[in-house]
């Protein structure tokens, strides 16, 4: 499957599934996406109205249920697998409610952790929060023992979660973070 059977674009940045509805979700450079299901392809143009300034870039596609959270430069997007539109648009999810981008989602039961530019933050997705609200967003800090820097990947291993920064993984235990010493500066 390529651009010349319908796709909108060449330069895929992620991919996600849907297997509740059998949904190939994939996210382009540009911030575009497209939905294949079965022989259809349905296309969402998320950049030609966009007000977003920078990059636009989708990293990462996690399903849930009836959702699916698209990671991008600027943040986090909601999409409705049914009605196969974003739902909502989380940006400032900052510190100070700054856009910051987010490279990767992890749902763990109730809960959604996103490893992002400036940290690891966490929020609860099962009640009726508003994520859109930066006061809704658990940020770890120093405080549990994670430095504040820029995590690429987040990860469940052995029944903890564990995030990746440049040359350190952490895992979470309970509340705080312990650096695992044996993966330090090894990528």
């Amino acid at each position: 499957i390529g651009k010349i059977n319908g796709l909108q674009e060449d330069n895929i940045s992620a991919l996600g599934f849907d297997s509740n509805k059998n949904q190939l979700i994939i996210g382009y450079l540009s911030g575009n996406i497209d939905i294949v299901v079965e022989n259809e392809i349905i296309s969402l143009d998320l950049t030609t109205n966009s007000q977003v300034i920078g990059s636009k870039r989708i990293n990462h596609i996690i399903s849930s249920g009836t959702m699916a959270f698209i990671s991008t430069d600027y943040g986090l997007l909601n999409l409705d697998l049914n009605q196969l539109e974003i739902r909502e648009t989380y940006r400032q999810l900052g510190r100070n409610a700054e856009q910051i981008g987010v490279n990767q989602a992890l749902i763990i039961q109730d809960s959604i952790f996103l490893a992002t530019e400036s940290g690891v933050i966490s929020s609860d997705v099962s009640s009726n929060l508003n994520l859109a609200d930066p006061a809704n967003w658990r940020r770890y800090s120093e405080d549990s023992d994670l430095p504040q820097v820029a995590y690429q990947f987040i990860l469940t291993f052995n029944n903890a979660i564990h995030v990746f920064n440049s040359d350190s993984v952490y895992r979470l235990d309970k509340e705080n973070w312990e650096v695992i010493p044996e993966l330090t500066n090894i990528m």
